[in-house]
């Protein structure tokens, strides 16, 4: 991945090819089945890792892995980061509150 003036510029991961595209052309495969594969959450840092071309990315259709858009796949994982910082910060207020609870409750 290197950025150029006119934004993001991603290579293709597939062995042997050497595709440069922008991230409106450029294709991952499902987020599900980069979790299966490395075992771990994927991250907006790390989806450049996983660029396939369009031709690459039709062929990993045909064999039955689902693909998606870069630029949707970013947007999808950013908006899973802001409802996880949101989940976590109300979780943290309703234990702040439980505790108020039972020190009112002694």
């Amino acid at each position: 991945m290197t950025t150029n003036g006119n934004g993001t510029t991603l290579t293709c991961i597939f062995p042997g090819c050497t595709t440069t595209m922008d991230e409106a052309r450029a294709s991952i495969p499902s987020l599900s089945s980069i979790r299966k594969a490395t075992g771990k959450a994927l991250t907006v840092e790390e989806l450049p890792k996983h660029v396939l071309c369009k031709k690459h990315a039709s062929l990993a259709q045909s064999e039955g892995v689902k693909t998606f858009s870069y630029k949707g796949s970013v947007k999808e994982l950013e908006r899973r980061a802001s409802e996880r910082a949101k989940a976590g910060k109300f979780f943290q207020l309703y234990a702040a509150f439980r505790e108020t609870e039972r020190s009112d409750a002694r």
